[in-house]
């Protein structure tokens, strides 16, 4: 077909006719469609999930671990140090108990550190259910089922916070366990 003819047929009435029949049949299918969506009602909201507490726990419970070698390993320099006579008894001793004052004063900073970015995230967590909530019944979801949804994971991260909480007692507990048996 050439340039004219297009042109001819683009112009012409039967052109014209078919584009009009299939907007037409469009806008049908359209209105349609969101009068199904529309009847439907939401019973339930999503929220983002990620893996920001997972990560924080990880990435701080490695930051101790870290402080932990590292102690072993000056506590194991002052030893061989004192082994072989480059220091007196006395000298190590005050090494290793100002190795073991510091090594617990870090340790308890990165636990209180881990313990509040995690307690942020898990309100951050709530409030995104919240919101997520409260935008679902306003779109005109059911009230009761959202509601119980909401509860429903209100608590989960609530035993989530209970199980994390215990955790970080039992660190507490362990470190000042592992502090006191290198002072016997």
């Amino acid at each position: 077909a050439t340039v004219a003819q297009r042109g001819a047929f683009f112009t012409s009435k039967e052109y014209h006719d078919a584009s009009l029949r299939a907007q037409e049949v469009f806008t049908k299918e359209w209105e349609d469609a969101n009068k199904k969506s529309t009847k439907s009602v939401a019973s339930t909201y999503k929220v983002a999930r990620d893996n920001e507490l997972t990560e924080t726990k990880k990435f701080y419970d490695s930051q101790l671990k870290g402080l932990q070698d590292i102690e072993n390993k000056k506590s194991q320099i002052n030893k061989s140090e004192y082994e072989s006579r480059i220091i007196s008894f006395g000298e190590y001793l005050a090494r290793e108990m100002q190795l073991v004052e510091e090594s617990k004063n870090a340790q308890t900073a990165i636990i209180n550190k881990a313990e509040a970015e995690y307690t942020a995230a898990i309100n951050r967590e709530k409030e995104e259910h919240k919101a997520a909530a409260e935008a679902a019944k306003a779109a005109g979801g059911k009230a009761k089922a959202i509601n119980k949804q909401l509860a429903q994971s209100i608590q989960n991260i609530e035993n989530r916070t209970k199980s994390y909480s215990e955790a970080v007692k039992q660190q507490r507990e362990a470190l000042d366990r592992a502090t006191d048996a290198k002072y016997a």
